[in-house]
């Protein structure tokens, strides 16, 4: 079985960069959803937050975590692209996750990340950083599960990101001119307040 690893560096240009890997060790990149190799050294971008991958999920982690899911989030099967497909030279799908029930992927990694609390830490509640997919993924999880959540975004986040992300519950803080400032104040009241901090891609 081999997965194709498509790019695209310039949207706009139409241009797309092709490589394949036969599939030994697997990750899901936090920051594209696309399929790569953990030991993958002919990058072909730098990734924005390095991270230290200690070990690797197992296939019954994942599916476990698929079970736990199910029902809570929308059943988005793969759409075959002929457009990309023609264009690379290669069979792509495409995961259409905009269809979740936030409009992005990301939801998923938070509902997982509130299944996995302890009583104590729900009770406390969470806080995190983001400037709209993850802010409304981590809302949507708390809001369901009961529990209180804080969510520090950029003064810069478009304010129907910044609405949707109250719309589901929670309390949203505009404080820092990016991310990594608004990073900052959510550990700091992580720590001020004993809030569990729910990271945006490195958990």
């Amino acid at each position: 079985i081999k997965f194709t690893f498509v790019e695209f560096i310039v949207p706009h240009s139409g241009m797309a960069v092709k490589q394949e890997w036969a599939v030994d060790t697997i990750s899901i990149s936090y920051y594209t959803g696309i399929i790569v190799r953990n030991d993958c050294k002919d990058t072909l971008r730098k990734e924005k937050h390095p991270k230290k991958v200690s070990t690797m999920m197992t296939l019954t982690e994942f599916r476990e975590a698929r079970d736990l899911l199910s029902g809570i989030l929308s059943n988005t099967s793969l759409i075959h692209s002929p457009y990309y497909s023609k264009r690379t030279g290669g069979e792509v799908y495409i995961k259409p996750e905009n269809m979740q029930v936030t409009g992005a992927y990301k939801v998923r990694g938070a509902c997982y990340k509130v299944s996995t609390l302890t009583d104590e830490e729900k009770a406390k509640g969470l806080v995190t950083a983001s400037a709209g997919n993850h802010a409304q993924g981590v809302a949507f999880a708390a809001q369901r599960a009961g529990i209180e959540a804080t969510i520090v975004m950029p003064t810069t986040t478009p304010l129907v990101k910044v609405n949707n992300t109250k719309d589901y519950g929670a309390h949203v803080v505009l404080e820092g001119s990016c991310f990594d400032e608004s990073a900052a104040v959510a550990l700091k009241l992580s720590e001020e307040k004993g809030l569990t901090y729910v990271h945006p891609f490195n958990d």
